[in-house]
């Protein structure tokens, strides 16, 4: 029976084999994968506990966010909307506003107004705006607002300006620009646009075989388009 004990193991074992040799091999081979096993059981609960706070920090950081720019909609709406309290709530996959369903078409701009330029203010790249009939359902005072605001908030501001926008808005771009403005005057080389092509200047103007660009404040400020025609600035 002792010889059974101290001998050394067959390369098959039995289950129920006496060899001491043999039961401390297998007591090795078995401690190492209970480590391995631990050691994944570990990884994989540290794993799921930093995933679990890294979700919870950008819940967080989105609320924080999504507040921050809601405050400085509200603070931009404050001065473009004064008297009409509108308000806005929340932004998600659009902007809720506080306490009604929707807006007037003027109201509805200024807000677009409003994230737009939240959004350039806090933005780490510079874009040029872009917007065709900038300010067409707004009334003069909200025009002026909207003026004063654009050259804080993007480097470049590009409007398809139709001639009926250019009172409260282009006048007030122009000042608060320190007349760092371009005036380009677009239209169709076309019978409807005949009285127009007998004013061009001399210079400052480019022709295509069906188009006119002229360049120039004074010709810009004086020009007034027949209906589907746009000037832009």
């Amino acid at each position: 029976m002792i010889e059974e004990f101290e001998r050394d193991p067959h390369d098959q074992e039995e289950r129920d084999s006496l060899c001491l040799k043999y039961w401390r091999a297998e007591k090795k081979i078995r401690d190492k994968r209970l480590s391995e096993v631990s050691d994944t059981v570990r990884l994989r609960r540290a794993k799921e506990a930093i995933q679990e706070v890294l979700n919870e920090a950008k819940i967080i950081a989105r609320k924080k966010l999504s507040l921050s720019v809601i405050c400085q909609m509200n603070s931009l709406l404050d001065v473009m909307l004064r008297g009409h309290n509108i308000q806005v709530e929340n932004v998600k996959s659009s902007v809720v506003l506080k306490n009604q369903q929707g807006a007037s078409l003027g109201q509805t701009l200024a807000v677009g107004y409003a994230f737009l330029t939240t959004l350039f203010r806090r933005a780490g790249h510079e874009f040029p705006f872009i917007v065709d009939a900038p300010v067409t359902a707004l009334d003069g005072r909200v025009r002026n607002e909207i003026a004063a605001i654009l050259p804080e908030v993007c480097p470049q501001f590009i409007g398809f300006v139709l001639d009926t926008e250019r009172q409260d808005f282009v006048e007030k771009l122009d000042r608060v620009s320190n007349g760092n403005v371009q005036y380009l005057t677009a239209y169709e080389d076309s019978v409807k646009n005949e009285k127009l092509l007998a004013t061009i200047p001399d210079s400052g103007v480019e022709r295509t075989t069906n188009g006119v660009v002229v360049d120039g404040k004074d010709y810009f400020n004086t020009v007034r388009f027949p209906a589907d025609s746009r000037e832009v600035v």
